[in-house]
Parts: structure tokens; C-alpha cells; sequence
């Protein structure tokens, strides 16, 4: 037992490393639990639970007892549920399992906006394949498909076609499961952005705005984004309130925010998903840090221990960051010069899947360019890109 109470980590899987090796960093005593015992994370805890995370009552039962400081903040899909459950349980800062609730189950988000009057499409939540087909005669084309439950963009698919139906239905059932809860939603119209930040206090504090580039139809993944968006200020004042209105009908607070907006052709903003929680896809470790000269984990910890966080105190930096365009098939070899480029490349010998979701995205590699201007940085990243993916050797058959 150490003489410091436990920091929890709830999940240990790759998206949740950067947070508990940052602990670790800080020589806090850090706790794991994953229901997957070979989880890396794990072995960077001082002390490791093998807990399926999914259960919120054998979780509360494995920390009784235990001294705990807070559950370090990290990307977590559904199971976000739980984190609440320990901070409420404990009295720790944080999310509470109703607000997490209201984040993770896509219905239950749907109803929360609506009885606030905050704009949302036409939706339905559906259980099975029958159900799904119902709702999208209902809804109409184009709509959306995905599961009622989980994040990172797996089991999303945009539909706008009445012959890709029959493949979609298909595709989601062998993808998701053909049992798995599901929501069926009309399409926002309008470009997307990201938004990342804090909710100190029960406000909404804005870090970083983010263009998104995403796939191809019928998958709704995001492959790029530019930091600052090119946004006007008005428009960027809006997406600021529109969040903050959601961060208030959730019952928000003391927590890192990630939230997915679409902006319509005559700027009104509409919230697509919020999270009580720090970004994925390498947005909190890599591209937080260097847009704004912070540690953002860092400063997360510090939220969760003393309730405060020091909000950056420089000029936003113009950051581009993409994920490697790669054809599916196995990587033969990749470029031993790289050019200086800040990147991550793919492993020798790993087959790329259809680029689907986040899992398909982050197996490709990626690369990023920091400059003063958002055009500049937008050009250096291609020039990045073209320079990597002409060397990396892919064997599609």
C-alpha cells in the first residue's frame, strides 16, 4: 500500500498508456484494472487488477476498501459509465455515472438535448435487424447507422443509396452484431469539427477547435484534422455556447470535454456526440501538447488531485495532422529516412484492414506538421505524406 492514494486507471489498453505512463512520470502511485490480462497498460501500473471494466459492480467491489486520489482521465468508450461509478462511489472529482450515462448511450443523449431544446435529427433506437430496417424506411435516406453503445467510429455507416442497403445491413450485423442495440439518425448537414476542452465549475472552457477530413461514404471515420479550424469568430463563439448548453444539460463538470459538431451552411451549429473525457486518436498526447505548449495530461492529473487547471497561457500554434493513406494489404517495408518528418509509421508485417474505424485509422501510421499558419501547415502535411506513403511497400494480395 502506498503512502500517496491510488490513481485508477480504469481500462489499460493502448489509447489509455499516455496517461498512466505520465502518472508514472510524477511518481504516482498508479492502479490498473482491465478485463484483458495481456492490456500494456497493465504492466505499468504499480499494482494490476485484471477486472472486466464492463462491470461496474465487480469494479467497485476489486477498489473497496483501497485510498483512492482520483481516476486519471483518459479515452474510454462506453465503459466511461464505470469511471463515474468509482468517482460517485469514492467522492472523487470527475464525471458522475448519471453524466456519463447520458454521454455513452446515444438515445438517452438524443432525449437529454431534446427536452433541452437543443437541435438534433430525427432518430430512432432500434434492437436487431428487423428494427434497424424499420427505422431506416422511417427515417428516410441519408441517414445514419451505428451502435447505441461505443465510440471511435466502428459500426458507423452513412447510408445516401437504396442499393447499398441490403451490403449495409449486412456489413453491420457481421461488423457490430446482429443483436447489438442500435440508433438510426437523419443526416446534419454541413461541415464537421472537434472540439476539445475542460468544464470547470459546471462552464465550458474551449482548448482547441479542429477541422476533421473524413472517409469516404459509407464510413464516417476522420483521416485529418487542421488546428485552429478556419472558422469565423462568430461561428466559433457559437459552437463555444452550443457546448456549453449541452455541457449543462448533462450535468457536466470537473471534467476534460471532446465533442463532435456540425456547422450548417448558415452557421448554426448542431452537437453530433459529447464526452466527458480527453479526445482519442492521438489528439490529447500529440496534438494538444504542441498546438497550445502544454502538457495536457499533466494538467488533467492536477484537475483530478487539486480541482484546478491551468488553462494555456500562449498563442494557439497551426497544427495539421493526418493518418497515413494506405490501400489495405500487408506492409512489406517502410522508409528508414524519414526526412525529419514527425511521424509513426506503420509496423513491418502488419495487414491493414479497410480503413473503417479509429482501430483501422491508428494501424496506418500518421504524421503531423506544426507551423505559424494554418495553410502552411495544411501544405507541409501533405508534402509529409506524399513523401512517406511513396516509400511504404504494400502487398495487397
Amino acid at each position: 500500500m502506498p503512502d500517496e492514494a491510488w490513481l485508477v486507471a480504469i481500462g489499460a489498453g493502448r489509447e489509455q498508456m499516455a496517461v498512466i505512463q505520465r502518472a508514472k512520470a510524477r511518481n504516482l502511485p498508479v492502479l490498473a484494472l482491465d478485463g484483458n490480462a495481456a492490456a500494456p497498460g497493465l504492466a505499468l501500473a504499480d499494482e494490476r487488477l485484471v477486472v472486466d471494466i464492463a462491470d461496474t459492480d465487480a469494479v467497485l467491489a476489486a477498489l473497496q476498501g483501497r485510498r483512492l486520489g482520483g481516476v486519471l482521465p483518459a479515452p474510454i468508450g462506453r465503459h466511461l459509465r464505470t469511471v463515474g461509478a468509482v468517482n460517485d462511489r469514492f467522492g472523487l472529482r470527475g464525471i458522475t455515472e448519471q453524466a456519463a450515462t447520458r454521454c455513452t448511450d446515444k438515445a438517452l443523449f438524443h432525449q437529454t438535448m431534446l427536452a433541452h431544446g437543443l437541435t438534433r435529427p430525427m432518430q430512432r433506437a432500434v434492437q436487431g435487424l428487423d428494427e434497424l430496417r424499420m427505422a431506416v424506411a422511417d427515417i428516410g435516406l441519408p441517414c445514419v447507422i451505428k451502435p447505441r453503445f461505443g465510440s471511435g467510429s466502428r459500426g458507423v455507416l452513412l447510408l445516401d443509396d437504396e442499393a447499398a442497403l441490403a451490403g449495409a445491413f449486412a456489413e453491420f450485423a457481421g461488423w457490430v452484431g446482429e443483436a447489438e442495440p442500435a440508433v438510426v439518425e437523419g443526416v446534419l448537414q454541413g461541415a464537421e469539427y472537434g472540439v476539445d476542452g475542460v468544464v470547470i465549475e459546471g462552464r465550458f472552457q474551449l482548448l482547441l477547435l479542429r477541422a476533421k477530413t473524413m472517409t469516404a461514404l459509407p464510413y464516417r471515420q476522420e483521416v485529418a484534422y487542421l488546428s485552429p479550424a478556419p472558422v469565423a469568430a462568430q461561428h466559433r463563439q457559437g459552437i463555444i455556447d452550443a457546448v456549453d448548453a449541452a455541457v449543462s444539460a448533462l450535468g457536466l463538470d470537473q471534467c476534460a470535454l471532446n465533442a463532435d459538431v456540425m456547422l450548417d451552411e448558415s452557421g448554426r451549429p448542431s452537437i453530433i456526440e459529447i464526452a466527458g473525457r480527453p479526445p482519442g486518436q492521438l489528439i490529447a498526447d500529440m496534438i494538444l501538447p504542441r498546438a497550445l505548449d502544454m502538457d495536457f495530461y499533466d494538467n488533467l492529473i492536477d484537475f483530478v488531485l487539486s480541482g484546478c487547471f491551468a488553462l494555456p497561457g500562449v498563442e494557439e500554434r497551426a497544427v495539421a495532422f493526418g493518418f497515413l493513406p494506405l490501400r489495405s494489404g500487408k506492409v512489406l517495408g517502410t522508409p528508414t529516412d524519414r526526412g525529419g518528418v514527425i511521424c509513426r509509421l506503420p509496423e513491418v508485417g502488419t495487414v491493414l484492414q479497410p480503413l473503417r474505424s479509429g482501430a483501422d485509422a491508428l494501424a496506418r501510421g500518421w504524421t503531423m506538421s506544426v507551423a505559424d499558419t494554418a495553410s502552411q501547415a495544411k501544405a507541409e502535411l501533405q508534402a509529409c505524406i506524399d513523401l512517406l506513403t511513396q516509400e511504404i511497400l504494400i502487398n495487397d494480395n
